[in-house]
């Protein structure tokens, strides 16, 4: 869990921000930094090669083809960025219906936190998206915790009657051996094995 508040508070909002806003320092690097990291974000999102090059190329030509207007680039950046800054979020939800609610919530952010980076520094908009996750964090514990003792409640739950099946089976097989070794290795069982089918191939490779 400590982990998991670690990424979400601040490695997360300092990659995305390198990633989706690098590109409103104005430098070079900042720019092909910012390309790369996208790359990789929309691999784990899309897994399509012919959408992410075509995002690439778009991107491209909007950070180095000097030819385009000054505000129809800024425009183009603005929108076609946080769409996909937005579209990197969908997997924080489960339902079709929810995604599309939450990649405009995601992007309207996302348009936030560039106006931040262009009006004001880069670093601003990392701090300021560092506090939000934090404050959306901090909104959202009470809930995760309550999620999160349930599972780990019905998890134990599930381990208690598979161990009571396997041990009566092997008490009424005769197998006694088994059956106290079987007993002896339930404090080794860890949550992962919250399976009848998991419960019954750990202790057959174990007794066995």
């Amino acid at each position: 869990m400590p982990l998991v508040l670690a990424y979400v508070v601040f490695v997360g909002p300092i990659f995305e921000e390198l990633a989706f806003r690098s590109w409103t320092i104005g430098r070079k690097w900042a720019k092909i930094l910012g390309l790369i990291l996208i790359t990789i974000y929309l691999y784990f999102v899309l897994r399509n090669y012919i959408l992410i090059v075509g995002c690439e190329i778009i991107l491209s030509l909007l950070f180095f083809n000097k030819k385009i207007p000054d505000h129809f680039r800024l425009i183009g950046l603005m929108i076609i960025i946080n769409f996909l800054f937005g579209f990197i979020h969908v997997g924080n939800v489960g339902e079709w219906g929810m995604k599309v609610s939450y990649t405009i919530y995601a992007m309207g952010i996302g348009l936030l936190l560039s106006y931040v980076a262009l009006r004001f520094k880069f670093i601003y908009a990392i701090i300021l998206h560092i506090l939000w996750n934090g404050m959306v964090t901090l909104l959202e514990k009470d809930e995760l915790m309550k999620h999160s003792s349930k599972s780990v409640t019905y998890q134990s739950e599930v381990i208690d009657v598979s161990a009571d099946r396997v041990w009566l089976g092997f008490k009424e097989a005769g197998n006694y051996d088994a059956y106290i070794n079987a007993n002896n290795l339930m404090d080794s069982v860890t949550l992962e094995n919250n399976t009848l089918s998991e419960l019954v191939k750990y202790w057959f490779e174990k007794v066995s």
